[in-house]
């Protein structure tokens, strides 16, 4: 059964990207909440297209994907604009004892009801990438981290993320009202299960400073070594 992640949230934020220390290629995603199929398509389209231009304007050394704002919401418009850096294939589970499980696949430019009209394929297949997350990183935020994680040359950096790592049903009630519950949880694609939230693999403390983004620092540090 496919599931989709209900956000309580609708943001206008929109994808960002940038170019850093000429050598890094920077993705920001927000949350995404819409069910819209065009609207989702459209999402998917942009940041792959982001994608695209960093890619093939530079020659990078790695990328930093940014999903700290990353509430939640439709899980498949974010991972499907994502595709070129988390590569092919099953990129995590949905599973309600840890034996059974449903498999969220990115493939030839499409994930569920989401496609892209024209996939982009990076230069390099096996680019360092981080993610940074945080206490923000929720819902399809933490999805989206997951379908990062056990893919060569990732690692996280930041806090904890939420701990809303589960997936929602919709059940129609008597008076015309929808009702979400959890019925299941996640797994990345070698297994690992996420009951409460994602550890970063470098964990880092926010500086005192605001104007300081030590996460981004130090994620970049790493891919430039």
């Amino acid at each position: 059964m496919l599931k989709k992640k209900k956000s309580t949230k609708s943001s206008p934020i929109e994808p960002e990207y940038k170019l850093l220390d000429q050598k890094i290629g920077y993705i920001m995603v927000p949350p995404f909440s819409s069910l819209n199929k065009e609207v989702g398509n459209a999402f998917a389209e942009k940041i792959q297209g982001m994608i695209k231009k960093l890619d093939s304007e530079n020659t990078l050394k790695g990328w930093i994907v940014d999903l700290r704002s990353n509430t939640g919401g439709n899980m498949y418009p974010m991972i499907t604009g994502l595709g070129p850096l988390t590569g092919e294939g099953a990129l995590g589970y949905f599973t309600k004892d840890g034996k059974s499980k449903s498999a969220w696949k990115y493939k030839d430019g499409s994930m569920y009801s989401v496609s892209v009209s024209k996939p982009y394929t990076l230069h390099d297949q096996n680019p360092k990438i981080a993610v940074l997350i945080g206490p923000m990183t929720a819902s399809s935020g933490e999805a989206t981290t997951i379908s990062f994680i056990g893919k060569k040359n990732v690692k996280t950096f930041g806090q904890p993320s939420a701990g809303l790592t589960s997936a929602n049903q919709g059940y129609k009630l008597s008076d015309g009202r929808t009702l979400y519950l959890a019925v299941s949880y996640e797994m990345d694609r070698t297994g690992k299960e996420y009951k409460e939230g994602i550890q970063p693999d470098i964990m880092i403390i926010p500086s005192e400073d605001k104007n300081a983004d030590v996460v981004l620092q130090k994620a970049t540090e790493w891919i430039m070594e």
